[in-house]
């Protein structure tokens, strides 16, 4: 048997094995749903007899029901010159006197079920019942646990089928090569010997990765074995951790599609590599004003890898004076850029004021620039280094909320007005010089009448 058939009847042994685990409850919504008759259609034979301590119309009467089953009745019956041995609706599959026949091997289309009664002569020579093993096995004595097996043709055979181990592989079902068996489901035995062989299910690598991603709590990877095909669930959001990110899902490598944590999947037929996905967490970021009263703290909204600018602290607080934010190490002033890098789980983002007993100094504006700098002709070089990025756009939004404590040289300030010019310099000049650097517009300065028309980079 090749390896591939092997594959799919293992498929095929996991979806028997889960049926049987159901019990007396509803595969599935549709099953659940179904109405169907079965009948056992042996009242009306003559040949056969039955036990006078049973009500025969009783026992075998027409079932309706929309349960996911139905139980063969386990009083039997007599045929002279036979043995009675259980019931089938194909002449092939079988079922055990007392053994359940399951809704859900039914085509969905089915809703009669006409079950024959199966007999064999028990005079009639039995037929080997073979049992061959492909690999070497770990554990298990094959002689003691299988040994010398035959059957009556025609009988109801159920075949022996236990968990079998050998080097990197499982056995949880066997077949003939048409059917595929579990322990529990039966066929008639035909006149010719029959060879059963395990059906292996391979041990594969199954591996949870955090990704090419930084600030990972613990192992970036973890790596199990399982068994090819089968059933699991994929690990939690709480597997891997990652500051300031969510887990919310995991990639496969092998059929590139994302699955939820915590989801059930099927595993494949090789090693496989799910890698997380990580969302930003939105934190409210709170700068304590320092005075006791809740009220006059400032919270601002933002994601894990995202900048906001630092506020300004109007509150006062008497013999102090005000003298910027602290997160860490770091003191921010108003109008700073702080970028949010996140927090461990179940912590926040505070940062405290800074306060200084006695009077804060005066500050001299600089007003205009060394008299041995050359001036930038650059619209937007607001900082005069011959060039204009997003430094400029800090150094407008810097002087916009603090022109005394960040100021931009007279000389400067019309180089700095490019948004709307004769405007004055404001927030929107620091907008336009960022639209260019991210390629918005291509020159400055910038009207607001002008239409942006943005090219596809990708045909």
């Amino acid at each position: 048997m090749n390896k591939f058939f092997s594959r799919l009847a293992a498929a095929g042994a996991a979806a028997v094995m889960s049926v049987c685990a159901l019990g007396a409850f509803p595969a599935d919504a549709a099953d659940e749903a179904r109405t169907i008759t079965v009948k056992f259609n042996c009242l009306d034979d003559e040949t056969i007899s039955f036990s006078p301590k049973i009500d025969p119309n009783e026992v075998f009467a027409n079932v309706t029901t929309s349960a996911s089953f139905v139980q063969m009745p386990s009083d039997g019956m007599t045929k002279k010159g036979y043995t009675f041995s259980g019931w089938t609706y194909d002449g092939d599959v079988a079922y055990e006197p007392g053994k359940p026949l399951y809704f859900n091997v039914l085509p969905e289309d089915v809703t009669e079920v006409v079950l024959e009664p199966v007999f064999y002569d028990p005079l009639a020579d039995k037929i080997n019942v073979n049992y061959e093993f492909d690999k070497e096995i770990i554990g298990t004595d094959l002689e003691k646990v299988f040994g010398e097996a035959k059957a009556f043709p025609g009988q109801v055979l159920t075949p022996k089928v236990i968990v079998l181990s050998a080097e990197n592989a499982t056995s949880y079902a066997m077949t003939d090569g048409t059917h595929v068996f579990d322990g529990n489901n039966s066929i008639i035995m035909p006149d010719h010997e029959i060879t059963l062989t395990p059906i292996w299910t391979y041990k594969i690598n199954v591996t949870f990765s955090a990704g090419d991603v930084d600030r990972i709590s613990g192992n970036p990877s973890v790596t199990f074995s399982y068994n090819e095909g089968m059933p699991m669930e994929l690990a939690g959001a709480d597997r891997v951790a990652r500051s300031g990110f969510s887990l919310t899902g995991w990639v496969s490598s092998v059929d590139g599609e994302t699955y939820l944590p915590g989801q059930s999947v099927t595993l494949p037929h090789e090693d496989v590599v799910y890698t997380a996905v990580w969302t930003p967490i939105e934190y409210t970021v709170v700068f304590n004003a320092g005075t006791g009263k809740s009220s006059d703290n400032i919270k601002i909204k933002g994601l894990t890898d995202t900048t906001i600018i630092c506020p300004e602290n109007n509150c006062e607080k008497e013999g102090y004076y005000f003298d910027g934010w602290k997160y860490g190490d770091e003191v921010y002033q108003p109008g700073d850029e702080f970028l949010i890098l996140g927090a461990k789980p179940g912590l926040g983002i505070a940062l405290t004021s800074v306060w200084v007993a006695g009077t804060k100094p005066d500050t001299e504006p600089t007003t205009a620039p060394p008299t041995d700098v050359v001036l930038t002709d650059l619209p937007g070089d607001a900082n005069n280094d011959g060039k204009v990025d997003l430094n400029d756009a800090v150094a407008i939004l810097q002087y916009a909320a603090l022109p005394g404590k960040y100021p931009i040289a007279d000389e400067l300030l019309v180089i700095a007005d490019v948004y709307d010019p004769g405007s004055g310099v404001n927030g929107m000049d620091a907008l336009a010089v960022q639209m260019l650097d991210a390629k918005l517009i291509s020159a400055l300065p910038y009207y607001p009448d002008t239409v942006i028309v943005i090219d596809d980079p990708v045909e």
